[in-house]
């Protein structure tokens, strides 16, 4: 190989990784200088990042007297939109699932209200948080409480003093 080609492919390779970085079209919340970022809101970080944190739900949040869960909710980004993951307990294993349903805790646009999307069993809730307590409410529309209406469920978690999942048990 001649010494030419020997010094090109190293500035080929930062090059191309300078691009890669550069712009950003991933489905996490990072943030970056790449085309398709949302902008940095301040105002949003602020609202919304003392909700993060991991807490217990209440026993009986899916309707089942004795169904262990956890919500964590992830520092937000810059745009100020944080990842939640809900993690249900697995009785049957004794263990937390690899797997978490995912969602997004978000600030409201026009308000200081803080938003939870795409969490199945907790879509669209609207989120409040008072010293340790968050508190969830959303519309029932998987039917938490047994019964056939759809109105408006309100739970409430305490924070827990654990810095990761991990910290709570074993994965399976």
């Amino acid at each position: 190989m001649s010494k030419v080609n020997q010094l090109s492919l190293p500035l080929t390779c930062a090059t191309t990784l300078a691009l890669v970085t550069a712009c950003s079209d991933t489905t996490t919340l990072e943030t970056g200088g790449g085309a398709g970022d949302a902008p940095a809101n301040p105002q949003a970080v602020a609202v919304v990042t003392p909700f993060a944190g991991i807490y217990d739900l209440p026993d009986n949040w899916s309707g089942n007297s004795a169904d262990e869960a956890f919500l964590e909710i992830r520092q937000p980004n810059d745009a100020g939109t944080a990842i939640a993951l809900l993690h249900d307990w697995d009785d049957v294993g004794n263990c937390l699932p690899v797997r978490p349903s995912e969602g997004i805790v978000y600030k409201d646009e026009f308000g200081d209200r803080v938003f939870m999307d795409n969490i199945l069993e907790l879509s669209q809730s609207v989120l409040t948080l008072q010293a340790t307590t968050l508190t969830i409410v959303f519309q029932d529309l998987i039917d938490v409480d047994d019964n056939p209406a759809t109105s408006e469920i309100t739970l409430n978690a305490q924070r827990l003093g654990v810095m990761t999942v991990s910290d709570l048990g074993v994965s399976c």
